[in-house]
């Protein structure tokens, strides 16, 4: 997977969306077999419920590979 710094960094007031945040949704999502797709549009919504408006202030920008067997 690969993100821009606009991702972990979307702000909630003081707070950050962070790796950590991230990196956990990502893990849930993949051990539970989601696509490549559906982890990028998790991670984009989950974001995006984080920071609201925040979000525009940089870019978002996601690509995600799930590889098979």
């Amino acid at each position: 997977m690969l993100y821009s710094d606009g991702i972990p960094e979307a702000p909630k007031g003081r707070e950050f969306h962070g790796e950590e945040r991230l990196n956990a949704l990502v893990r849930e999502r993949a051990a539970a077999g989601a696509s490549a797709k559906a982890i990028g549009r998790a991670l984009l919504t989950d974001v995006t419920a984080f920071a609201g408006e925040g979000l525009a202030a940089d870019d978002v920008t996601i690509v995600v590979v799930r590889r098979k067997g």
